[in-house]
């Protein structure tokens, strides 16, 4: 009748548990106390697959929150490049004095 926490922690003891049941006596008496979702269910009624969940969720989580910053940088360090390729704007509506014309070498 000992209480056990069936959360993610402890997930390779749970398996060891339900690996050799055959092994320990009263098994069935072994109880869930925590989470309170699981409170008072079997220790072999415990599922790795909510753990692989909540694996994977931060795993995609960390991948998004990377390749988001990962293009925010490239955009950051490529502006001028991309302002080319779209083909920049003219602010001025005819008010200008002076002509230029700007030569741009990614080599400088």
């Amino acid at each position: 009748r000992n209480n056990f926490a069936c959360v993610c922690e402890h997930q390779n003891f749970l398996q060891w548990v339900k690996d050799h049941r055959k092994l320990l006596v009263k098994v069935e008496e072994m109880v869930c106390t925590k989470p309170l979702d699981m409170q008072d269910m079997p220790l072999l009624s415990f599922r790795n697959a909510t753990c692989q969940r909540s694996k994977t969720i931060i795993t995609v989580s960390v991948f998004t929150v990377l390749m988001v910053s990962l293009v925010a940088v490239l955009v950051y360090k490529f502006y001028f490049h991309l302002m080319l390729l779209a083909g920049c704007k003219k602010y001025s509506r005819g008010e200008s004095t002076y002509d230029a014309f700007v030569i741009y070498s990614s080599q400088d």
